[in-house]
């Protein structure tokens, strides 16, 4: 029996959010780092904007996940003094117009003081370089199961060093949120991993 659940992703018929049209809509872009590793020496700020936010004003972190035996570094929402890696949030803005968003993006002046990143966990673990306020370390947890001690009967160990590069899917279509609020309910419409929703 064919499976039919996807055809209308794949014949272009489902929605996403830019075919959700809600009145008074405002649009919010975000300038991002194009550094590994550097300190903010000076943010411009546009001439005109609805909003317009850095890491100065919004001292706030993004909620980490709650990992049962982890100790986990809280991620600022905007970088306040440097950045850590390319993409991090520098600035945030606000426009009634989208296409006039990008305008107002591009006259967003950040200008970076380039530091060395540190791109291995061998430099992570010297500690030469300090990325968080106080370690390399973002993710402390405690790990248990099997029985090592077992290694000494093996007939045969093997031992490899594994690197991994960074892996993202590719949707076909990136993460975006719309909220409205009627004034008795906040109706939030996101791209998730899998449909579009409303909560």
């Amino acid at each position: 029996m064919p499976v039919n659940e996807h055809l209308v992703v794949v014949s272009g018929k489902s929605k996403y959010i830019d075919d959700i049209t809600l009145p008074n809509t405002v649009y919010l872009g975000i300038v991002r780092s194009p550094y590994a590793r550097a300190v903010i020496k000076e943010i411009s700020r546009p001439s005109k904007a609805l909003l317009f936010i850095t890491g100065k004003e919004l001292k706030a972190f993004l909620p980490a996940i709650p990992v049962p035996n982890a100790n986990i570094v809280k991620m600022p929402v905007f970088a306040e003094d440097r950045v850590n890696f390319v993409g991090q949030p520098v600035t945030a803005v606000v426009s009634e117009d989208r296409y006039e968003l990008f305008d107002i993006i591009d006259e967003i002046g950040v200008e970076y003081e380039e530091l060395k990143p540190v791109t291995t966990i061998e430099e992570a673990l010297k500690g030469d370089i300090i990325i968080h306020s106080k370690s390399n370390i973002a993710v402390d947890q405690e790990l248990k199961g099997g029985d090592f001690s077992l290694q000494k009967d093996y007939d045969v160990v093997v031992e490899r060093k594994i690197y991994q590069n960074r892996i993202i899917g590719n949707p076909m279509e990136t993460r975006g949120c719309l909220v409205n609020y009627d004034g008795e309910k906040l109706i939030v419409y996101a791209s998730t991993q899998s449909a579009l929703s409303s909560l």
